[in-house]
């Protein structure tokens, strides 16, 4: 399933340049409010970290915050 492996994945940057390759559209969450992405590079003594910041919000304004980070191994 998906689409096939592209040598330069930045340039498929839309939802309209994914499902033209095949890739299927699917809900993930509802009631995101904020989602935030944030990479920081490792160097030749660390690993780099990933995290992921996800808040929902339902209809009573009730929100909860979800974290999770992954530790990128730098072995070279």
């Amino acid at each position: 399933d998906g689409y096939a492996y592209q040598s330069a994945q930045g340039t498929i940057d839309t939802v309209a340049k994914l499902t033209a390759l095949g890739a299927n559209v699917d809900r993930v969450a509802t009631q995101l409010s904020a989602c935030n992405i944030d990479y920081q590079a490792g160097s030749p003594q660390r690993g780099a970290l990933i995290t992921l910041d996800l808040s929902l919000t339902d209809d009573a304004s009730e929100s909860i915050s979800l974290l999770h980070q992954v530790h990128v191994d730098n072995v070279p």
